[in-house]
């Protein structure tokens, strides 16, 4: 169970993404400190506006050094990552006194192949997989979730307005938009207004 404490820090890999930006809203509810990754510069304005402490370009910088940097080489408390892929050189990690943590949820970028046990072991590391059919697997569970979910927005924990509105009539605008991701982050929503209808 990872169990995490206000103060600590985490880092999230595509923080500007729908599910980064509300794992960096509800993480900084809680009293973390987060570090957000992003593949290019235009998202790091997004992650910024969601609550990160520190954005890192992985694709042009060194993440591990610049996070390092950030937490005085203390390291983080736990790497939650949904881009998958072998971007992220895992063992190179410095934590300081507590073991490694790592929370995987991504395929995007493929499935790893640089994991070995050798490497993990030698770290007590940590890691995880949660996909969430285990977590909401009863009715009970699933309402519970939701309730959590909704309270959060209702609240203002969490801020869910859509990046871009589209009139129906633009409705294949949209689609090209989600399909192709060209604006960050890919949460377009398509609004049918009065004016659009027969």
């Amino acid at each position: 169970m990872l169990e995490l404490r206000p103060g600590d820090t985490v880092l999230y890999h595509a923080a500007a993404g729908g599910v980064g930006q509300i794992f960096v809203q509800w993480a900084k509810a809680l009293g973390l400190k987060v570090i957000g990754t992003v593949s290019r510069d235009a998202k790091a304005k997004l992650a910024r506006h969601a609550g990160c402490d520190h954005v890192i370009n992985y694709s042009s910088e060194d993440f591990v050094a610049e996070a390092l940097a950030f937490t005085a080489g203390n390291g983080v408390a736990a790497v939650f990552d949904s881009v998958g892929g072998g971007h992220v050189p895992w063992v190179r990690w410095q934590f300081s006194g507590r073991a490694e943590r790592l929370c995987n949820s991504g395929r995007r970028l493929g499935a790893r192949n640089r994991w070995t046990h050798s490497s993990w072991h030698q770290r007590a590391l940590y890691l995880t997989w949660p996909i969430l059919p285990h977590y909401t697997s009863t009715a009970e569970d699933l309402a519970i979730a939701a309730a959590d979910l909704f309270d959060a927005i209702a609240t203002g924990i969490l801020k869910v307005d859509p990046s871009n509105l589209y009139p129906f009539s633009q409705l294949i605008e949209a689609h090209h938009d989600l399909e192709e991701r060209p604006k960050p982050p890919a949460r377009q929503c398509c609004v049918v207004t009065a004016a659009d209808l027969p």
